[in-house]
């Protein structure tokens, strides 16, 4: 496996992160500068990074419309690798509720997804970060998400790559109430030093796709 550091500067790579609102580049609920942004400037020339992620998309409507609309588009076969990186709450649109019957749509959806995604053309792959579950709402339960990311964490072959988002941080982790302030201000969304914590995980996982 090469990383990105290491590919010719004549190596075309394009990266386009698609999700929820805790990837989306713009201000929402203190998210200044999400994971993706603070990545951007990571990766060396030769490599093109997108955000077509919209706040309140559900993994659902990704798997149908919405990837038509903002995910399809940015695939460019005139670049060697086309990498889609995805991530949901799980909560948008009731993705994942209490009912235990949601955990398996929820995963199949995100499978559609990143399915879609390589049936577009050659050099397709796919990460992923399992359901982010800072602090549980009303309306999930911490088992429905550790169901959802065990599915997940076990898919090697529609994913090139997962990232465990419960071991970017303790804080991080499902629990049944929020973690520090510091960290996400409303059990739902990262705040900007939140997401520098995600930053490093994110482009470790991009880079080992190669």
């Amino acid at each position: 496996m090469v990383g990105l550091f290491s590919l010719s500067t004549s190596t075309k790579v394009k990266i386009t992160a698609f999700g929820a609102s805790n990837t989306q580049d713009n201000l929402v609920n203190n998210n200044n500068r999400t994971y993706v942004a603070q990545a951007s400037g990571r990766f060396k020339s030769g490599v093109t990074l997108v955000n077509v992620a919209q706040g309140g998309i559900s993994a659902s409507s990704s798997n149908s419309a919405d990837f038509a609309s903002f995910a399809a588009p940015q695939y460019d076969g005139s670049k060697a690798v086309n990498i889609l990186t995805l991530q949901y709450g799980g909560g948008n649109a009731g993705d994942l509720t209490s009912d235990p019957a949601t955990v398996t749509p929820f995963y199949n959806n995100i499978v559609g997804i990143a399915q879609k995604w390589k049936a577009l053309g050659a050099g397709t792959k796919v990460v992923v970060f399992t359901t982010w579950a800072y602090g549980c709402a009303d309306s999930q339960t911490v088992t429905n998400y550790t169901n959802a990311n065990t599915l997940i964490l076990a898919n090697n072959t529609d994913f090139d790559v997962v990232i465990n988002s419960g071991s970017i941080l303790v804080a991080l982790q499902p629990t049944t109430s929020c973690p520090l302030t510091s960290i996400t201000p409303d059990c739902n969304h990262l705040t900007e030093y939140g997401h520098s914590f995600v930053r490093d995980p994110y482009i470790t996982a991009v880079n080992s796709v190669f």
